[in-house]
């Protein structure tokens, strides 16, 4: 037997005393109601609605080709569904469905009270496909043009000017990647040991030492259709033979698209 006086096993308590004078009892502190995730969704909602208000209308004139007598969810919505998906920086439109589904997250309300619908489910990742298909990317990109077109009108943007200009930087980055053959404009790259099929785009950004980065366009870099056999694919290696796509080709068709869509203040119309 140990002839040494055991130690203390009791254990320490986890709260320390927080009243104005000695108090052996341990304090329980109250748990927070929600704490900074309720305050940051606070400030979600009225960042949303105090820089775009008109942002659920803009999303009504979407050129929506469902067969409306079918259609369960409003266009705002199912946008709002797609932006939460970046929003909480989910890995597919998979994450929707298996993420998102907790009644307790009180998701349904919370879209419904940014859309400004009164839903009464949430849909499935499938449903949002199906309307994106229909609304298209040319449609979305518009959209993504006014609100940052009302951005700049009001004035939000001028901190971030460089000698009264905005600093637009562009970029080729990695969006698509496929093991086998996904359509005919793919790029093929082989890195010796697999062969891989990609659809890199093009990104222009506003841009800002402080970290600011706001997407104004985007331009597909692909190859046209093929004018040899699907058998003999085009190379990135072979620019010439097969004129593959690039960057600097992709920057010649979106530059007149950004002139297009941010022309000179003294061109631009009142939105309405």
């Amino acid at each position: 037997m140990d002839p040494r006086t055991p130690a203390n096993q009791t254990p320490a308590p986890t709260h320390l005393p927080v009243g104005s004078g000695p108090n052996p009892d341990p304090q329980q502190n109250p748990a927070p109601q929600g704490g900074k995730v309720l305050a940051l969704g606070k400030i979600f909602f009225k960042t949303v609605h105090h820089f775009w208000p008109k942002l659920n209308a803009w999303a009504g004139e979407l050129p929506d080709t469902r067969f409306q007598p079918m259609v369960t969810y409003e266009a705002a919505f199912l946008l709002w569904w797609g932006l939460l998906l970046f929003c909480f920086k989910l890995g597919s439109r998979r994450d929707l469905d298996f993420k998102l589904r907790d009644l307790e997250l009180g998701v349904l309300a919370n879209a419904n009270h940014l859309a400004q619908t009164e839903q009464n489910s949430l849909p499935v990742h499938k449903t949002l496909d199906h309307f994106l298909g229909h609304v298209g990317s040319p449609a979305l990109g518009q959209l993504r043009d006014q609100c940052v077109r009302a951005l700049i009108r009001n004035k939000v943007l001028d901190p971030f000017r460089f000698d009264g200009q905005f600093v637009i930087s562009t970029d080729g980055t990695g969006y698509l990647s496929f093991k086998e053959r996904h359509c005919p404009y793919c790029l093929e790259h082989s890195n010796g040991s697999a062969v891989y099929y990609l659809h890199p785009v093009l990104e222009a950004k506003i841009v800002h030492p402080c970290g600011l980065a706001l997407s104004i366009g985007t331009e597909f870099i692909e190859n046209p259709l093929p004018e040899k056999p699907a058998t003999a694919p085009a190379k990135l290696t072979d620019y010439e033979a097969v004129k593959q796509d690039c960057e600097l080709k992709a920057f010649l068709r979106l530059a007149p698209e950004l002139k297009r869509a941010f022309p000179p203040p003294s061109a631009w119309r009142p939105i309405h």
